[in-house]
């Protein structure tokens, strides 16, 4: 038998087993249902902070729980496959950001959201779009331009792309992460799926809404950045009306601006830089060269314009051919708030979300090559438990794990940490004394 993690038990039974779960719409609420929502929650929560890859791995899962961590879950047999699928097709998206939202909160009483490290010169919040495949199966001898309206008005978040293949729309779920990527342990303090019939700049002013209305009394950032998807004059105006500052990424699809950042800051060339500093790893050598500018202050009517900012990234290694790429940035923070080490760390953190999150997702929890399910709905249901996991694990590695050492525990060495929790754990793995007598007492 494998040895269990006290410390991993503990964490689960205290954040797992308490999620807030207030928010849901149960449409599934009826006399004969078997698996009450927090059941369903747990088991789907259980198998994804254990790094599995499906419903049915995580039925077998649920199959192999101890004894003891079936009193504490609640979960007295196994969960069917079949059982999860359905409960996942079927449920309340607005519920599992709800969760999300009341987990992030949670973490931040505990005090475990500091919103400023060592390593972060300023509080500051990302936010940032990802794409996940989805299809929906078309219906026999019905029109096509038919089908794709039932099909919208049945999945609002599903966006069709191109032609059809054989009996299926191909498509994809897109939605909006929101990462505090200033603390010690990064964490998705909401996603937002994408409405069809809109895009990253449709959709800013809906997800910063929501996030100032939860976080904008906490005092927790001061800086909102966004990739060059969301870079408009009217978002700068709305973030700067609610007392925050933003960093925008500037790409070819805001040419004007980013022809004149060129202009002042120069392209191709290494000379004239502010900062320059350089890294190392996996037999690789990274440049950072940063170059700022005050002279496009008030630019073309943005009146809260303070800086532009490039950011050259010079990768060298010795068996490949360099890769060079310069990025373009606009913020209304004043130049000064910062010298040119910070203003590279922040560049830096706003890439954490992809960085830390969504590549964490793709390369550890697999979420592109084994998405659970391809239904647009369930997509965006699992995508948003799949963060909820995230969070768990970030947590955990950053947070309670106070080593620095600890804190650099690989991922899947944490997943698997977890698995031998509830394929092995007793009751003294997961809980304190005074919680088993409490449990005993509950249950005679």
């Amino acid at each position: 038998m494998a040895k269990v993690d006290v410390r991993s038990g503990r964490f689960l039974a205290r954040s797992v087993l308490r999620l807030d779960l207030s928010g849901w719409t149960d449409s599934r609420a009826a006399p004969w249902t078997v698996w009450p929502l927090k059941k369903m929650v747990t088991g789907l929560m259980a198998g994804l902070v254990s790094g599995k890859k499906n419903f049915r791995e995580t039925q077998t899962l649920t199959e192999d729980f101890t004894p003891d961590v079936r009193r504490v879950t609640g979960i007295r047999r196994f969960l069917p496959d079949t059982t999860m699928t359905d409960f996942v097709l079927g449920a309340d998206i607005a519920g599992v950001r709800k969760t999300l939202v009341a987990q992030a909160r949670a973490a931040y009483r505990s005090k475990s959201l500091d919103g400023l490290w060592t390593g972060a010169p300023i509080g500051m919040v990302s936010i940032d779009g990802k794409y996940d495949p989805a299809k929906v199966r078309l219906k026999k001898g019905t029109d096509l331009e038919a089908e794709l309206t039932a099909i919208r008005q049945q999945y609002p978040y599903f966006q069709p792309k191109g032609a059809p293949r054989g009996d299926w729309q191909h498509g994809e779920v897109r939605l909006m992460s929101v990462m505090l990527v200033s603390s010690q342990a990064p964490v998705f303090l909401d996603c937002v799926p994408v409405r069809g019939e809109t895009n990253e700049m449709g959709m800013f002013a809906e997800v910063f809404d929501a996030l100032s209305a939860e976080w904008g009394d906490k005092r927790l950032f001061e800086l909102v950045s966004v990739d060059a998807g969301m870079t408009s004059r009217a978002n700068a105006d709305l973030v700067v009306r609610r007392g925050l500052h933003y960093l925008m990424a500037v790409k070819d699809t805001q040419p004007e601006i980013q022809r004149e950042l060129k202009r002042q800051l120069g392209e191709g060339n290494e000379s004239g830089y502010d900062r320059h500093f350089e890294e190392h790893a996996r037999g690789e050598t990274v440049h950072y060269y940063v170059w700022r500018t005050r002279d496009i202050a008030g630019w073309n009517d943005w009146d809260h314009l303070r800086q532009g900012m490039r950011i050259r990234r010079h990768v060298h290694h010795p068996a490949k051919e360099d890769s060079v790429e310069d990025r373009y940035y606009v913020s209304s923070l004043p130049c000064e708030r910062l010298d040119a080490t910070q203003w590279a760390q922040t560049v830096r953190l706003h890439w954490r979300v992809e960085n830390d999150g969504h590549k964490t997702l793709d390369v550890i929890f697999e979420e592109g090559k084994h998405p659970w399910t391809r239904n647009p709905h369930g997509r965006a249901v699992v995508a948003l438990l799949r963060r909820i996991a995230f969070n768990h694990v970030s947590l955990f590695r950053n947070v309670y794990l106070r080593a620095d050492q600890n804190r650099e525990t690989p991922w899947k060495n944490l997943l698997q940490r977890f698995c031998d929790v509830f394929r092995f754990g007793s009751l003294t793995d997961l809980l304190r004394k005074r919680e088993i007598a409490a449990l005993q007492t509950v249950t005679g």
